[in-house]
């Protein structure tokens, strides 16, 4: 059976130490050997009369204050009820174990006993030598004790209601003796000294299910908790990854690190044989050509990411001269049909190596490798969860080492690209055949178009341009079946004498060819419409109303029976035309760039053509006589003009002349300022003089006006101006007159005599 053992802790020094100054109030009957608490005694029983002994060093005590009325202990400075031994001195021992002896014994006295949940602990050793722990617990119990025995002063043996008996121990023991109906042990665990000291209600309820006093030692569900404990433990190294899995036997020899790196091999095999699918990563390989045309293509082979159903899972087999980690069949979308062998390689330090990564691409064998060298920088150890999502699910740390399908993808891409090639080359090798087929039929159209009569190429000029007025393809098929575009005969005609051919205004879908083509084939034709409706349009368009006369003059030489609505409309435009022609109005004179070709495609008006009126030529003749007209003018007036400046300057050459003579005069005269101190104060005075009135009486056979030249001096002398400047201006550049003055102002006084 299973046993529970109670266990009885020694105190630690520092618990003896503070127990000798805690007072006892249990002790232990001498007569009986059983526990008494201090509270049960009577007044009779104070002192000696206790009859108590220490249940630890057994030495007399006394009990003190027993049977006291509660009214003593209110007293100041009145100490409680307790035990002291006879000879004054308490160990920390005593108190210590008469706790634990008053904790069974009310243990025992009570009717019924919560028993704790037992717990048990389990240690699982790793590979890589570290300790992983389990834990297991039971079921607490309640239940009735029907029957209770004392062995000894420090064990009792209760039966509980179920059958079950119970040991429960004071303290541990090396062995432990007992009859083999032990179905379990209690060890009571008070390691508080001052428990001695306590009440029996505060020890009882130290002693119910909270695991406070009572441990279980032994419980009837040891093998089974401790098998829970083991199995935990061990979940827990394989959780990470540091349990040996069941069957797999590590050689002699091996390192930690190869140790854990065959347990991952080993656990990742597991990992796939379970799941039965592997999520194997995507693949891109670039193909490029060098193309015909020397350019480089490029493009890229792909395969996606795919789960992979697996089957087939081995550890590190042996396959054509090599181990890889794991070795499976694996059925992909590449080749459903047929499942391929896949490799497997797990890196945590060493990655594939070339020679290895040679071997496997030379057999052609799929392999992925899974690099799990994260794990090594990491200070804890990798999870199965991890792992497992790493293997099965995850794609980050995963990639191929050799996939034989990429090879097809990449020999597809090749073959595409080489198909363009060809295509390509076979797109430009037609090009420059039908480049060269269209440089020859342009050469052959060239060659006949020159050597095509004027006629004909007129007649073939108007059938092309009517097709494109009509929306229809502008191509028409001529002689030795040339294809001859209205571009073309534009051109030509252009060449030969006609450069308006090429104009968009004259052979436009609205252009004035088109006007003209179709009042000419109303004129012809029966028509029982509008004949006139060319004409009209050609009135209403500002641009076209300057050609309005080669429709006047294509109505005249048809001259078509009219209405007489018609009639009277028609009178008025020639009326309006020829006051507008004859008044010079330019919206209505038409340039005669077009007449030469309007008059080879509608010879009917050729001669018509000739007469200039209503066209740009009169009126231009006018222009350019006007224009002579004024240039002879204005040449007239820059000779005048220039004759003008000549004399001018010939005039300003004599005065310069003359005016250095003067200035000579006045030298030689050494005249050059006014007298301003003159006895004649005022120009009145001056003029009564006998000698001036005579002088003016003078002067007068010469022309001068000796009262009006003495009336600018005095001025000129009050306003203080210079005499030289003042003689030459009035006096000008006339020697003859400078000398008149100059003896007029010196018999007024006003220069120097």
């Amino acid at each position: 059976m299973a046993k529970v053992e109670v266990k009885l802790l020694e105190p630690t020094q520092e618990e003896r130490t503070f127990a000798a100054f805690e007072p006892m109030r249990w002790a232990e009957l001498k007569a009986s050997g059983k526990p008494i608490y201090i509270g049960t005694l009577a007044a009779t029983q104070n002192g000696n009369a206790c009859g108590c002994r220490c249940p630890s060093c057994g030495e007399d005590i006394q009990a003190v204050n027993a049977g006291k009325h509660a009214s003593h202990f209110a007293r100041p400075g009145t100490r409680g009820m307790f035990f002291r031994h006879t000879s004054g001195h308490q160990r920390g021992d005593c108190g210590f174990l008469a706790a634990k002896l008053a904790a069974l014994h009310l243990l025992m006295e009570q009717g019924e006993v919560d028993l704790p949940a037992p717990r048990r602990r389990h240690s699982h050793l790793g590979v890589s030598g570290q300790v992983y722990w389990g834990e297991s617990e039971g079921s607490r119990w309640r239940g009735q004790i029907q029957n209770k025995v004392w062995l000894d002063d420090q064990s009792a043996k209760i039966t509980l209601d179920d059958g079950k008996v119970v040991l429960v121990l004071l303290r541990a023991r090396s062995e432990i003796s007992c009859d083999g109906g032990i179905d379990g042990i209690i060890t009571i665990e008070v390691d508080d000294p001052a428990v001695a000291s306590w009440g029996p209600q505060q020890i009882l309820d130290r002693l119910k299910l909270n695991n406070g006093f009572a441990c279980w030692q032994q419980h009837w569900e040891d093998d089974s908790l401790n098998a829970v404990a083991e199995h935990a433990a061990k979940d827990k190294a394989e959780a990470a990854l540091d349990a040996l899995p069941q069957g797999l036997v590590l050689p002699d020899g091996l390192t930690q690190f190869q140790k854990s790196e065959t347990i991952l091999h080993a656990k990742v095999k597991e990992l796939l044989s379970e799941a039965g699918e592997f999520h194997a990563p995507g693949m891109v390989r670039p193909v490029s050509r060098l193309m015909d045309d020397g350019s480089e293509a490029e493009t890229t082979a792909e395969l996606d990411s795919e789960y992979l159903k697996i089957t087939d899972v081995r550890l590190e087999h042996r396959l054509k001269g090599l181990v890889p980690d794991v070795i499976c069949q694996a059925q992909c979308s590449c080749n459903p049909d047929n499942p391929i062998t896949l490799l497997i390689e797990v890196a945590v330090t060493h990655r594939v190596d070339e020679a290895k990564m040679e071997k496997i691409r030379s057999a052609e064998l799929a392999c992925v490798e899974i690099d799990l060298s994260w794990i090594s920088a990491r200070s804890q150890r990798i999870t199965i969860a991890q792992l497992k999502s790493e293997v099965i699910h995850g794609l980050d740390s995963k990639a191929w080492i050799f996939n034989p399908f990429i090879n097809d993808r990449v020999r597809a891409k090749s073959a595409e690209l080489e198909m363009h090639d060809i295509a390509w080359r076979a797109e430009r090798e037609a090009q420059t055949l039908a480049r060269r087929a269209e440089q020859q039929a342009q050469t052959d159209r060239i060659l006949w178009l020159n050597e095509c009569r004027e006629e004909h190429l007129l007649e073939l000029f108007l059938r092309v341009l009517r097709r494109s007025w009509e929306g229809k393809a502008g191509v028409l098929r001529v002689d030795d079946g040339h294809m001859i575009e209205a571009e073309d005969i534009a051109a030509q005609l252009s060449l030969r004498g006609f450069p308006c051919a090429q104009e968009q205004f004259f052979v436009s879908q609205d252009g004035l060819l088109s006007h003209l083509d179709e009042l000419q084939r109303s004129l012809r034709g029966r028509w029982f419409g509008d004949r006139l409706r060319g004409l009209w349009q050609m009135n209403r368009d500002p641009e076209m109303r300057r050609f309005i006369t080669l429709g006047l003059l294509m109505v005249r030489v048809h001259n078509p029976r009219l209405s007489t609505e018609d009639k009277t409309l028609l009178d008025e435009l020639r009326q309006t035309v020829a006051q507008n022609v004859r008044t010079d109005n330019q919206a209505y004179l038409r340039p005669k760039r077009y007449d030469a070709l309007i008059a080879r495609l509608f010879p009917e008006i050729r001669e018509a053509l000739n007469h200039p009126f209503g066209t740009m030529e009169p009126f231009e003749e006018k222009q350019k006589v006007i224009r002579n007209q004024k240039r002879l003018q204005m040449m007239e007036e820059a000779r005048q003009q220039a004759h003008k400046e000549a004399q001018k300057h010939k005039v300003e050459i004599a005065r310069d002349r003359a005016m250095v003579k003067i200035d000579d005069f006045l030298t030689k005269e050494r005249l050059s300022r006014w007298v301003t101190d003159a006895s004649v104060t005022s120009l009145d005075d001056v003029l009564k003089q006998l000698a001036v009135q005579r002088l003016v009486g003078n002067y007068l056979r010469s022309n001068l006006d000796v009262v009006a030249l003495l009336t600018n001096a005095w001025e000129a002398r009050d306003k203080r101006l210079n005499f030289r400047s003042w003689f030459e201006e009035v006096g000008g550049a006339d020697l003859d007159r400078a000398q008149l003055m100059l003896g007029a102002l010196k018999l007024a006084g006003l220069v120097e005599k």
